[in-house]
């Protein structure tokens, strides 16, 4: 057991060195590696120790060790299955509106490679439905030049897509405030009595943003989903494992 915490630590630690190598070491989800690294460590510590001086933690401590880690890994198992269900989701060619969420934007207006994936996958989409309509969704960082959704219909009208057939929304914040934004925005341009919207964001997005769309009262709703970096797809995918546990503890969504 020992061995095994050591090459958990081991590993979350040349991870954490991998992923900031690729996106940088900014204050973020990064450093959950690191702490890891560290957990793992300690715990192999801990039993190194308590094995040299032969003694044992006691029954009832070891029991419910295994049983709360046993009931996590189910959980963890659970929400990995469901969000690898929306990997290869597909929307039907004939949707009126689609709403394109937003990532990080570079001091030159240009997106980052993630966004470049959901824009390209929102051109494709747009491309072959001639009559669909985009709201590109999300505000301003810190760090960004520009509301990314204005740097994304810059990107879209680049690469051949109408301005007529774009409008923005560049206040939210979040995926929640995507949702709750574009809202209006979609429904406007959405024909009568037929608001069936596609999103388009990372394939290991789809599932919180669907069930937020969901939880706001969306009736039809249909993903399209971008291709991530494989080398950033644990970081990803264990950072969007904690946010759905947060958004399903404050309700914005009611289950997985």
């Amino acid at each position: 057991m020992r061995q095994l915490f050591l090459v958990l630590g081991t590993a979350s630690l040349i991870y954490f060195f991998l992923v900031a190598l690729s996106i940088g070491t900014a204050p973020g989800f990064l450093y959950f590696w690191l702490f890891l690294a560290l957990f793992c460590f300690g715990i192999s510590l801990m039993l190194r120790w308590l094995r040299r001086h032969q003694r044992r933690l006691p029954c009832w401590l070891r029991r419910s060790l295994i049983t709360v880690s046993a009931a996590g890994l189910l959980l963890f198992g659970w929400i990995q299955f469901r969000i690898f269900s929306q990997f290869a989701a597909k929307a039907p060619a004939d949707l009126p509106v689609i709403l394109v969420l937003g990532g990080q934007v570079y001091p030159d207006r240009t997106p980052s490679p993630i966004l470049s994936d959901r824009l390209e996958s929102a051109r494709l989409y747009l491309e072959a439905v001639p009559e669909a309509v985009a709201v590109t969704s999300g505000g301003q960082g810190r760090d960004e030049p520009c509301p990314e959704g204005e740097a994304m219909a810059e990107w879209l009208c680049s690469k051949g897509i109408a301005a007529t057939r774009l409008i923005t929304e560049t206040a939210s914040r979040n995926t929640y405030e995507n949702i709750r934004l574009s809202e209006p925005l979609l429904r406007a341009a959405a024909a009568p009595n037929a608001f069936r919207v596609g999103i388009v964001s990372s394939n290991f997005h789809g599932l919180r943003a669907l069930g937020l769309a969901a939880n706001a009262g969306w009736e039809e709703i249909y993903f399209i989903p971008a291709p991530s970096d494989p080398l950033l797809l644990p970081h990803n995918l264990m950072r969007e494992t904690f946010a759905l546990l947060k958004d399903l503890l404050v309700g914005n969504l009611s289950g997985l």
